[in-house]
């Protein structure tokens, strides 16, 4: 799904910038060299264009060949449904057996499949829900879904009582801190900055926007500017209701309060670092050596280069599979696509069974869609979940 208001801003933005080379050759040129200088200015305007245009036309290929992977991925699915009459092969086993480990079952069909309609809002609550600057999340989401988390259990620290997140990934940060305050004796996690609604979005950019409009003399320029720095509504982790900003805070401790200035080098945000992915987190936005020394630079996934403290729950399935594969959601997504049905493994014991599947007619003009499903008895819980890139991605845990 693409961000049509986005593509329109980066493309007004080109023409601003035409626009204003052209404006600068008129103030300091005019009396000089005009023919050479009106020259300059088109071939420079002419280049921005082009990179912009060939820059979109990679993400279009990419995307069609995402896609083109998908449905013969799928084919080989249909094939395999009606080459053993309705049910599976027998799965290849898992590598070592030892430790967590991923079979690509991508030429096996769903063994015992059903179907099942689902409201579109239950899709996109309990984890996979792509937000970043190419993909806004869907009008229909709900503002009023997310919860106080004072509210829904004390025991969750928050830095004030006007913080929210989704009940799953509430729920999963208290299985967190429970187990932490268990194991260690550790009760000094609180959760600094939640969710934001569309409307809190849109006053933060505008704010910013009027703090550095005296900077900029061109609306499209200032409109540029204030998008580096505070994300378009719609289009900001915080309005997932899946991430938070996590900090150590003990009142009247200051020995606990320094450590959270430097976070990732105290006892408790390595371990928090190493064991998210235990409870369904993953760090959102890795930068090299950031979090922690090793970390792989993932900004030209995320597109966000900035040091930003923030875990986001994707359920547990789907952050043992991003651990596994080191990956960021972008590049998960990505992969899913390509892999469309995986097992995951611990210690030669099936854990979970995720698969994709496309999303029937637009969720966006249908209030509900179908979900294929499995009815194997030995499932313990299943969940679907929408991807925003048009996908719905199913997770069996065993």
């Amino acid at each position: 799904m693409k961000n049509s208001f986005i593509i329109v801003l980066v493309a007004t933005i080109l023409l601003a910038a035409g626009g204003i080379g052209l404006l600068a050759w008129n103030s300091a040129q005019s009396r000089t060299d005009a023919a050479a200088a009106t020259q300059k200015a088109q071939e420079d305007y002419e280049k921005a264009l082009q990179e912009y245009e060939e820059t979109i036309q990679q993400i279009e290929a990419q995307d069609e060949q995402n896609q083109l992977n998908y449905a013969a991925a799928k084919q080989k699915y249909d094939n395999e449904i009606a080459e053993a009459n309705g049910g599976n092969k027998v799965w290849p086993k898992p590598v070592s057996g030892e430790g967590w480990e991923i079979v690509d079952l991508s030429e096996f069909a769903v063994d015992q499949e059903s179907t099942r309609t689902v409201d579109r809002q239950d899709l996109i609550y309990n984890g996979l829900l792509l937000v970043n600057q190419y993909h806004s999340r869907p009008s229909w989401y709900d503002d009023e879904k997310p919860v106080s988390v004072h509210t829904y259990n004390k025991e969750l620290r928050v830095y004030d009582h006007s913080i929210k997140l989704l009940e799953s990934a509430a729920a999963a940060w208290l299985e967190l801190i429970t187990d932490v305050s268990t194991r260690y004796g550790w009760n000094d996690f609180m959760i600094n900055r939640g969710y934001r609604t569309y409307a809190e979005q849109e006053k933060l950019f505008n704010e910013k926007r009027d703090k550095l409009r005296s900077k900029y003399s061109n609306d499209e320029e200032l409109l540029a500017a204030t998008a580096k720095e505070v994300n378009l509504p719609g289009t900001s982790e915080y309005n997932t209701g899946l991430s938070l900003w996590p900090r150590l805070y003990k009142s009247g401790d200051e020995t606990v309060n320094e450590k959270n200035n430097n976070f990732f080098e105290s006892e408790e945000g390595i371990w928090l670092e190493e064991n998210a992915w235990q409870y369904g987190f993953v760090f959102r936005f890795p930068l090299a050596d950031y979090p922690v020394r090793g970390t792989q630079d993932k900004s030209y996934k995320t597109g966000i280069s900035s040091k930003i403290r923030l875990f986001r729950y994707v359920g547990k399935a789907n952050a043992a599979a991003m651990n596994i594969l080191d990956m960021c959601l972008e590049e998960y997504l990505e992969y899913l696509q390509q892999h469309w049905h995986i097992a995951i493994y611990e210690d030669g014991e099936l854990r979970y069974e995720i698969f994709l599947q496309d999303v029937e007619g637009s969720l966006d003009d249908n209030e509900t869609t179908t979900v294929r499903y499995s009815t194997k008895r030995d499932i313990t819980n299943q969940e679907a979940m929408y991807d925003n890139l048009g996908h719905i991605v199913t997770v069996m845990e065993y």
